[in-house]
């Protein structure tokens, strides 16, 4: 198991694995518990999602998709400041306080459980199994920023340039 993962590790970081189109694959309940269950989330039927474990109200959709399987709209990357602004500037459901999630909240949708795409499909479909960025900046470093890799699941660092998918996320009152 280590050394598949290291071996998954070193793909990624080489470029060498797809990260559009694989297919996730994840371990059965009594193999390894859900860390995400879809009975954790409340779906309001708005393109928003609570996690009720945290609260939090997360976009059901990348950002730049909507529909109810998040397959409607263009999907793009963007720099860490577009990240931030288009965050920012979002009025998903008529709410206008969306942001970038920090890398505490961004890794508590993480479905531990899967490989391939490391979230829950029934809650967040057609989620792209690629990096997001996160809000917290890489304190050693300044023009660095966190992201959650969603392939993997494991989370890294680079430079605020470097294009990234978003997911938004509110807190609520």
């Amino acid at each position: 198991m280590k050394n598949h993962l290291q071996k998954l590790i070193l793909a990624c970081l080489l470029g060498a694995v797809p990260v559009h189109g694989v297919a996730q694959t994840c371990f059965t309940e009594s193999e390894m518990p859900s860390s995400t269950p879809t009975a954790h989330f409340t779906d309001h039927g708005n393109g928003t999602v609570t996690h009720d474990t945290t609260g939090l109200m997360w976009a059901k959709c990348v950002q730049g998709a909507s529909g109810s399987d998040c397959t409607t709209g263009s999907v793009s990357k963007h720099t860490w400041q577009q990240a931030l602004d288009t965050a920012a500037a979002s009025t998903l459901a008529a709410y206008a306080d969306w942001r970038l999630p920090n890398m505490k909240e961004l890794r508590s949708i993480v479905e531990e459980q899967c490989d391939a795409t490391t979230i829950n499909l029934a809650i967040f479909p057609n989620a792209r199994s690629s990096h997001y960025w996160s809000a917290s900046p890489y304190a050693r470093f300044t023009g660095v920023a966190w992201f959650v890799d969603f392939y993997s699941g494991i989370s890294f660092f680079t430079d605020h340039g470097s294009s990234k998918y978003i997911r938004l996320v509110r807190s609520q009152p």
